[in-house]
């Protein structure tokens, strides 16, 4: 691999000259043992000396880090210098007069364009002839030709470029191979050969990791609105949970109220399925003027009108099949008669009848006791 060596000849020299006196000598006495050369062969060396300016076309075909080294230590000279630089001279105080300027750079065809001063030639005078002086060409800076014209001529250049030195060392690699050059040329890749393919695979996996990117982000994108849109009825529905919470919140205390409830029903007499009770179990030709109910024994006095005195053994008969009955007592009969034809008209007495302790308590238990004395009448109903 060629570098760029920034370090002198003289002290190139003096390097290889301790690195190899630093070797062992080889010894007689050591017998079989590798060869060593005393002597390495030269490195390829290759110095060139090119402008400034065309430095970096030369520097171009290196490797990176020898550039970068380069560019650093043309860095530290410039701060160095620019930082060193020591003070220039004063100006003596007297200049002596400058009777001639430099000449400009190019090539110079004609008098007129020499770029010294005029000529240092005394005019002619009165006493003098109008011939020129042999020393007023030398003067003036002009070629004096036999033929009288002023010969063309290459000025210096007052701007010279600056020159580098560019010293190259081409160092030789060593390659052991333990094959055949001929088959080593058919298992080595010419990278020149393939660029092509490894362009369009550098593209390839470019479009690929490209293509992976904008797909991964539009999915990044899709899937973060949708989880804005499903934050929002998150919201929504607990929004209306809260709504709904609140309203049957007033309710918390139903369960407690419903079961004071189902107490109070319980324990509640229904008056009105005794009235049913009575009139299932009633004799169509008999009728009631007077009813007590007496809660804390569970008895019930009736007046009773009948007919006769059959419907008044049926009535009683009916009262102590009915299950609800505990006791049946009849007691105070009073036949009316007809004053003219002294037939019966109808009798009255008094009937007490007792119930059983739940008989009406709840409505479960009086619809069932209703169901009985209906069916137990209707069997008696002709």
């Amino acid at each position: 691999m060629s570098d760029i060596s920034l370090l002198p000849e003289d002290m190139r020299g003096k390097e290889r000259t301790e690195e190899e006196k630093s070797r062992p000598a080889p010894s007689a006495e050591a017998g079989l043992a590798m060869h060593v050369p005393s002597v390495e062969a030269d490195e390829d060396i290759e110095i060139i000396e090119v402008d400034e300016g065309d430095l970096a076309a030369v520097l171009s075909e290196e490797p990176f880090m020898t550039r970068l080294t380069y560019r650093m230590s043309l860095l530290v000279d410039q701060l160095r210098g620019r930082f060193t630089k020591g003070q220039e001279a004063a100006a003596p105080a007297k200049v002596p007069p400058q009777f001639f300027k430099p000449p400009r750079p190019g090539l110079v065809t004609t008098p007129g364009a020499s770029p010294s001063t005029p000529s240092a030639g005394i005019a002619p005078t009165g006493g003098l002839s109008g011939k020129p002086m042999p020393g007023a060409s030398l003067a003036s800076g002009k070629p004096v030709v036999p033929g009288g014209g002023a010969k063309a001529r290459i000025m210096p250049q007052t701007n010279v470029p600056r020159r580098v030195r560019v010293i190259r060392r081409i160092r030789k690699p060593v390659r052991v191979s333990l094959i055949p050059p001929e088959d080593l040329v058919v298992f080595s890749v010419d990278v020149g050969k393939r660029k092509w393919t490894l362009g369009l695979f550098v593209l390839f996996f470019t479009i690929l990791i490209t293509g992976g990117y904008f797909l991964i982000s539009r999915q990044t994108a899709l899937a973060s609105s949708r989880l804005m849109e499903a934050r929002e009825q998150n919201a929504q529905i607990q929004a209306q949970i809260t709504e709904q919470l609140t309203k049957w919140g007033t309710y918390e205390d139903l369960e407690a109220r419903l079961q004071i409830l189902d107490t109070q029903l319980n324990k509640h007499i229904v008056v009105t399925r005794l009235f049913e009770f009575l009139e299932g179990a009633t004799l169509p030709n008999v009728t009631y003027q007077n009813a007590v109910w007496s809660a804390s024994d569970n008895k019930l006095a009736l007046d009773v009108t009948a007919s006769s005195y059959d419907a008044t053994a049926q009535q009683v008969m009916v009262f102590e099949k009915q299950p609800l009955v505990v006791s049946v007592d009849a007691s105070g009969f009073t036949a009316e008669k007809d004053v003219e034809t002294r037939e019966l008209k109808s009798v009255k007495f008094s009937l007490m009848v007792e119930l059983k302790p739940n008989a009406f308590v709840g409505p479960a238990v009086i619809q069932t006791a209703s169901d009985t004395a209906t069916s137990s009448t209707n069997m008696l109903t002709p």
